[in-house]
């Protein structure tokens, strides 16, 4: 006892030591744990910040031609750059909407008579087939020359048989009041007033041609236009599916025609005009358009990225929620050296793409044999394979709801109306 008193200082020391020793081996540990996690949580925030500070950054994209093309923005976006980029954004967004707006009114098209479509009632269903009659007549009822396509190209036509008889009758009660009657009453110059019949009835089918020629600006023939036989043979309202596709087989008609006029804008006569003759227009099936679509694509979000399919066309084009696409034949006479025109024309503010073309020489004498009065000029005649594009903003409200079902075009509830797997081309829902 007497030695620990002694050393009291010395023992002291050593429990301090020992308890040490044991702080050391329990509460230390624990401590530098702690110290660590809190060490590498700061390493992580430091490289987090470091990585948000250096890491390279770039402008939005602007450039509608190359959307992939990005400019570097060389220093930290803060908050008066991030303002300005989100302005640039809306605006180009804002641009971006105008230009689906333009694109749709460009290529939007009237009905034949308002109401029509999609679910018509018996009066403006009749409405639709009297007023498709009047702008396409049959040809009992004065067919092409009184079309309203054929008014609107101030189209012409060789003389018919029976206008060339209705010109000789006409010119022969012209002359008949030349002859003269005698005392006795008898005509005394019968024989020349025969004789001048007789030499300007031979001139006049050459000058009904050239009549035709000089104050027309195409060629048409009776079959140049195409009329939808289930509305013509419709004995009272026609189904809302045929007038639908009679209305769409009018539109792709009615593109065509307004293409030929962009072309002859310019002229005043046949032989002026770089398109001399519209020998037909065409859809693939007889007068009834068919949908370009192929199975789960018809239904598509309009947004979306567009798979092209090059089996189908040149373009690999097919409907989908942006547009829908139909195919279709043009047949011309076109100046050789205007054909460039005419096509460029078929694309201008309309939404057609010639997809190819069969080229054949066109012989200008034998033409002419048949009433055509082409001029000196070469002269080519196409068919011409074509594509049109009609947006689903204006048309699917137009579409009966059973074409609807067939593409799978979503209700009006937003459900998606069950597909009917449209095949290619579509299968027609009639």
């Amino acid at each position: 006892m007497e030695i620990i008193k002694k050393n009291i200082v010395s023992v002291i020391c050593g429990v301090v030591a020992l308890a040490a020793i044991a702080v050391a081996f329990t509460m230390l540990p624990g401590r530098a744990a702690q110290l660590q996690q809190q060490l590498d949580a700061r390493r992580t925030t430091y490289e987090s910040m470091h990585q948000l500070l250096t890491k390279p950054r770039q402008l939005p994209s602007v450039n509608p031609d190359d959307p992939s093309a990005q400019q570097a923005l060389p220093q930290f976006p803060s908050a008066k750059i991030i303002e300005a980029g989100t302005a640039i954004t809306k605006q180009v967004t804002d641009e971006s909407n105008d230009i689906v707006k333009a694109a749709v009114e460009m290529n939007r098209h009237d009905l034949l008579y308002p109401g029509s479509l999609p679910a018509p009632n018996n009066p403006q269903a009749i409405s639709f087939r009297n007023a498709y009659l009047m702008s396409l007549p049959l040809p009992t009822a004065g067919g092409v020359k009184k079309s309203r396509f054929a008014q609107e190209l101030n189209a012409g036509m060789p003389p018919t048989p029976e206008d060339l008889q209705k010109r000789v009758a006409d010119l022969t009660a012209e002359l008949k009041k030349k002859i003269f009657i005698n005392a006795q009453g008898q005509p005394t110059n019968e024989q020349q007033v025969q004789q001048e019949l007789t030499e300007k009835s031979a001139l006049i089918p050459k000058q009904m041609s050239e009549e035709t020629a000089a104050t027309k600006r195409v060629y048409v023939n009776p079959e140049t236009f195409e009329i939808y036989p289930q509305i013509a043979a419709a004995p009272g309202a026609p189904d809302p599916i045929h007038i639908y596709y009679a209305q769409l087989s009018y539109w792709i008609q009615q593109d065509v025609v307004n293409a030929v006029n962009d072309a002859n804008a310019n002229s005043k006569s046949i032989k002026d005009s770089p398109v001399k003759h519209l020998v037909s227009i065409r859809a693939h099936t007889g007068g009834v358009p068919n949908f370009i679509a192929i199975p789960g694509q018809a239904n598509s979000d309009p947004d979306g990225a567009l798979t092209a399919n090059k089996a189908v066309s040149p373009t690999g084009r097919v409907c989908n929620g942006l547009y829908d696409v139909f195919h279709f034949t043009v047949n011309v006479d076109v100046e050789a050296a205007k054909v460039g025109e005419f096509l460029r024309a078929l694309g201008n503010r309309r939404f057609i793409t010639p997809l190819s073309a069969d080229v054949k020489a066109v012989d200008n004498a034998v033409e002419l044999s048949h009433g055509h009065a082409y001029g000196e000029k070469p002269m080519l005649n196409l068919t011409i394979e074509c594509e049109v594009l009609y947006l689903r903003k204006w048309n699917a409200p137009l579409m009966p709801q059973a074409i609807k079902t067939a593409l799978g075009i979503p209700s009006e509830t937003g459900t998606p109306a069950p597909a009917a797997a449209p095949a290619q081309p579509a299968a027609s829902a009639q």
